[in-house]
């Protein structure tokens, strides 16, 4: 994660509670510390020896930025983790809107190298439980986690479904190298001038799903016999060929890049990154079949998780690492190696395991009501879009991160209008089906 952050490409992921309610300040700010006490890495900075990058011993905790305003310090800048937490706080005042009382966003910007989403997540969960007086879930080791994660053992196998037989790790190499993913086009059009107030806003956008969206695309989903997530993957890859249609006359190959974690199950660690990549390459020809498309989606993820076939990119980067600047080298060429990264962390609730009571099924930590929960994953130089899905009360949000034009916020508002399109419209061939 180190060699693959730069100046504009910092590697930060971003982690959001919509929180309906007036937070305590003081309160919170105690709550984010006592958290932190559970996560050792959180804590902790890196440096560097002639091995290469270490961590040092825990001597910083994360920062809360309280409202920040247009004249405060850049609340978005880029960590540096040789001199600070890798994990910064950041609350805005959300104002009131019609009958819904004014709240706050409780955002989390996370420097990629000291944690993944899900671990971020528990994060969260050890705020509220904090802010609500009460002892967080156990941890499996109180440990600073090891550099090497296991990854679980594979489901059962389906005795009536053919053998799956993992590609040798050559065969996995030459397939990535001998594809080529065309990148997100960039939209030229002239961005507007952007509000003052804007400079406090996050980069990136989001759209909810409540629950009676959310149960329809689940049910498109089950019709297609595949999962929502498929679904979600199938609508981004056909929402990046009609971008790429539009603005540059033609669609493109398409490369997914999907996060897969590698956590033991049952388990749960002081916050790390237990998790490798799986991708997906698909052709525009590949994608023009709605029903064809998310099917062959199942089947690459369903062989990815029984294969265990997302390690093959730790195994690369070990062997990388083990070449005197060959990470650098590699992460430095002008290539694009992914169209877009898709990051589904799943049910929130689950992942927070805060232990607050529910009401409508959404955390009430004191008093206050998380209303919705969203997290979107880093760009990295070469890809364009990064998509993240959170599920939360029965619904769930998709957050977008564009730098495919010049404001990065028009661009993910018009990538995510055509997102909800296609999702509008697999819904709608599941039902012809």
């Amino acid at each position: 994660m180190l060699a693959d952050a730069r100046p504009g490409h910092p590697l930060e992921f971003f982690i959001e509670c919509g929180v309906v309610g007036r937070l305590d300040e003081g309160r919170f700010r105690a709550a984010v510390a006592a958290a932190a006490t559970r996560h050792p890495l959180l804590r902790s900075r890196v440096g560097r020896v002639r091995s290469g990058p270490v961590w040092l011993p825990p001597d910083r905790r994360p920062e809360v930025e309280w409202h920040p305003g247009p004249t405060d310090r850049d609340p978005w800048r880029a960590i540096d983790i040789t001199r600070e937490s890798g994990c910064r706080v950041v609350v805005l005042a959300a104002p009131s809107a019609g009958s819904t009382p004014g709240g706050h966003r409780v955002v989390l910007v996370v420097q990629h190298a000291c944690c993944d989403g899900i671990a971020a997540l528990e994060y969260l969960g050890d705020i509220w439980a904090a802010y609500a007086g009460l002892d967080p879930p156990s941890l499996t080791t109180a440990d600073r986690p090891a550099a090497a994660v296991t990854a679980p053992a594979s489901a059962p196998a389906d005795p009536l479904a053919p053998s799956v037989v993992p590609a040798a790790p050559w065969r996995q190499a030459l397939a990535f190298a001998s594809f080529r993913p065309t990148p997100l086009a960039r939209d030229t059009t002239t961005a507007a001038a952007a509000a003052p107030a804007a400079a406090t806003l996050p980069p990136y956008e989001t759209i909810a799903f409540d629950r009676d969206e959310a149960e329809r695309l689940r049910a498109a989903s089950v019709a297609m016999d595949a999962s929502l997530n498929d679904l979600l993957v199938a609508a981004a890859m056909r929402s990046i060929t009609r971008w790429n249609e539009h603005t540059r006359g033609r669609g493109g190959n398409i490369r997914i890049t999907m996060p897969v974690s590698l956590r033991p199950p049952r388990q749960r660690l002081p916050a790390c990154n237990a998790i490798s990549y799986a991708f997906i390459d698909r052709s525009a020809a590949a994608v023009r079949d709605p029903r064809a498309l998310v099917a062959s989606i199942k089947e690459a993820t369903r062989y990815i998780l029984d294969t265990g076939a997302a390690r093959g990119f730790l195994d690369a980067v070990t062997g990388l690492s083990g070449l005197r600047g060959g990470l650098e080298l590699v992460t430095r060429l002008p290539l694009c190696l992914s169209t877009a990264v898709v990051s589904n962390v799943g049910d929130a609730s689950r992942r927070m395991r805060s232990g607050v009571p529910r009401s409508d099924g959404r955390d009430t930590p004191g008093d206050v009501v998380i209303d919705s929960v969203s997290g979107v994953p880093p760009l990295r130089p070469g890809t364009r879009l990064a998509l993240g899905i959170v599920l939360y009360a029965g619904g769930f949000t998709i957050s977008c991160l564009c730098s495919a034009h010049a404001d990065p916020r028009i661009g993910a508002r018009r990538f995510l209008a055509i997102l909800r399109e296609e999702l509008d419209d697999l819904a709608r061939a599941a039902d012809a089906g």
